[in-house]
Formats: structure tokens, C-alpha cells, sequence
């Protein structure tokens, strides 16, 4: 059982034995090339590359060696075969470049001759950043081999919705900043997955194009935002108009003080008081004219004044607090913040 555990241990350390053993293959091979031993640094460099290699060697690896073993080339006067190195190079990755300082103005003179052998366009990883889009910025960095036209643009994964941020020439690396905001207006670049995608055209080359793309996540990091109150309702409100049947009541009302009255003096009559028949007309009459004047009153002015005036209020109050929340959450919007990072492919 413990032969079988640790045969197990070894054949899950022996990958990563042999990743370590390659990074360290590539530095000797580069400490070997800056103290000129140019042989000896190209046949590790060839090695490494060598399909027989027993060493697992990453994309990036690859490509310096290719940059490495085109600069040994180089120094040895062998353009034809430094430029096919250079190529392969640039081809995985348009980004690479020969720095002044690690590197002579031959080898460098070569290296740009090879680009201008093949048209790439290349766009560094894009960093996770918090920033703020009225004062900050990310750069994202693009480049080209050789001169060409770079379209740079956000594509949503979600409807396919297109936002420019670069058209225009490029010729080696540059940086095009990026804030989070809405290049044609109109606010924030909305929340969601989107695909970073560099398109190029060579100004040198007839028909030669490429493109790359990178999938990143824009989100908004802001305070929670305050509801407003709703419009006033009915069950919020007093009523501003009478009633239809208001106006008929207070004439029924008058006809009944009439009535009632005229009746009275009826049933009173035989009364030893004098005067209470004139005294019950004079009360009908006022029955009927207050009805009739009431009636008029109500038909000709339905509306209610104190209620109207009590309504108007309500509505500057709520309409107060409404205006203070939306510049409460106008001053949240603002201070937005917009988080970028980058999703695995």
C-alpha cells in the first residue's frame, strides 16, 4: 500500500519536476546568451524547442526562446533563418519586442524586418481594477507588428450590442484609455459579460488582417438606490367636486322644512296663539327659497376650495421629498464606481 501511495506522489510531482526543470533550461540558456557564449545559449534554445524535448514548455516560454534564438541568429549573421525565428515569435505573440537595453542594434535592426514580414495585432491581458470613471482610467493595450488601421471595441455576450473605444493607426504598442463610460453618451457602459475584440488591417501588406479578442466583466459598484414615493392616490386625496346628488338634496331638504312647516299649521291651528299661519308661510317660503338657493349654489359651484387648496399642499409636500431622493440617488449615480476583471476563455 505504501509503494502504491508513493508511486502515486511521484507521478503527480513528476509534471511539475519537469515545468520547473524547463523554466530553468530557458534561464540558463539566457544567462549563457548575455555573457556571449552564442553557441552554446542557441543549441539550449533549440533543445528546449526540439519536438523530442522531454520538457513540457509553456506558450510563453515558447516565445522566448523563438525571440532568443532569432537574436543568436542574428549575432551570427544568419538574417534569413533570425527572421523566421522572429517571425514564429511575433506570430504568437505580437506584443514581443527586442528592449535597447539586452539587445544589439543588429539583432534589433533584423527583429523589425521580420515584422514587417507578417501582420499580427496583439491586446495584453486586461488587469481587474476599481476606478472611478470621472477621475480614473485603465489603459488597454493593443498592438500591431507594423503599421496598420486598429478597430477596438466592447461586444455584449448578452445582445451583441457594439460600443467603439479605438479606430484609428497603430504601429507597435499603444495604450487606449478606458473609463467605463458610454464612448457615444449617455452614461455607464451597461453591467454584463462583454468580448474586448481588436481588429487590424496592415497599411503595408495587401489584405493582410488579424484580430484577437478577450472576454471581460464590467459591473458597477454603487449605493442601493431610494425609491420614490408614488403619485397621490384617490385613498390619498379629499374629494373636489360635490357629489351630483348633493345639490338635489338641498332642495328635498327645503321642500321638507316647507312642508313640515305648512303642516304645522295645520295640525296647530285651531290654537288660541294668533299669527301662526302667517308665521308657518313665512317658513315655507325660507324652506323652499334656502332649497332653491342651495340647490343653485351647489349646481353652479361644485368644487370644494378648502380641499382643493389641501390637495394642492399634499402634492407640494410629496413632491418635495421626491425631489430630494432623486438627488439623493443622482449623487449615488455619480459616484458609481466600475469594476473591470478579466473571465477565463
Amino acid at each position: 500500500m505504501k509503494r502504491l501511495v508513493l508511486g502515486a506522489a511521484v507521478l503527480l510531482l513528476a509534471p511539475a519536476r519537469l515545468h520547473a526543470q524547463a523554466a530553468e533550461q530557458l534561464s540558463q540558456a539566457i544567462r549563457r546568451y548575455e555573457n556571449l557564449e552564442i553557441d552554446r545559449a542557441r543549441t539550449i534554445f533549440e533543445q528546449l524547442l526540439s519536438p523530442s524535448s522531454p520538457f513540457p514548455v509553456t506558450e510563453a516560454q515558447r516565445v522566448i526562446a523563438y525571440k532568443y534564438l532569432g537574436a543568436t541568429l542574428a549575432t551570427l549573421g544568419r538574417e534569413d533563418s533570425a527572421i523566421t525565428y522572429f517571425t514564429a515569435a511575433l506570430g504568437r505573440d505580437p506584443l514581443v519586442d527586442l528592449e535597447a537595453r539586452s539587445f544589439s542594434e543588429q539583432e534589433r535592426q533584423v527583429f523589425q524586418r521580420a515584422r514587417q514580414r507578417i501582420f499580427r495585432v496583439g491586446l495584453r491581458p486586461v488587469p481587474r481594477d476599481t476606478l472611478d470613471p470621472r477621475t480614473e482610467h485603465i489603459n488597454i493595450t493593443v498592438a500591431t507588428t507594423h503599421a496598420g488601421t486598429v478597430r477596438l471595441e466592447l461586444v455584449s455576450t448578452f445582445d451583441d450590442s457594439r460600443y467603439p473605444l479605438f479606430d484609428g493607426s497603430v504601429e507597435g504598442p499603444r495604450d487606449i484609455a478606458f473609463n467605463g463610460l458610454n464612448p457615444r453618451g449617455g452614461g455607464f457602459i451597461p453591467q454584463g459579460a462583454y468580448d474586448l475584440v481588436v481588429i487590424g488591417e496592415s497599411a503595408t501588406r495587401l489584405q493582410a488582417q488579424d484580430s484577437t479578442s478577450a472576454l471581460i466583466q464590467i459591473e458597477w459598484e454603487r449605493a442601493p438606490m431610494i425609491d420614490t414615493l408614488a403619485t397621490l392616490g384617490r385613498a390619498d386625496t379629499l374629494p373636489t367636486r360635490q357629489i351630483s346628488s348633493a345639490a338635489t338634496r338641498d332642495l328635498i331638504l327645503g321642500g321638507i322644512i316647507a312642508a313640515g312647516s305648512l303642516l304645522s299649521s295645520k295640525v296647530i291651528g285651531q290654537s288660541d296663539l294668533q299669527g301662526r299661519g302667517a308665521l308657518s308661510a313665512s317658513v315655507a317660503v325660507v324652506g323652499v327659497t334656502g332649497g332653491v338657493v342651495a340647490y343653485l349654489q351647489r349646481r353652479n359651484h361644485p368644487d370644494i376650495p378648502e380641499n382643493i387648496a389641501e390637495n394642492a399642499a399634499r402634492q407640494q409636500r410629496r413632491s418635495a421629498i421626491n425631489a430630494r431622493i432623486m438627488a439623493e440617488n443622482g449623487t449615488r449615480i455619480d459616484a458609481t464606481k466600475i469594476i473591470i476583471r478579466p473571465l477565463a476563455q
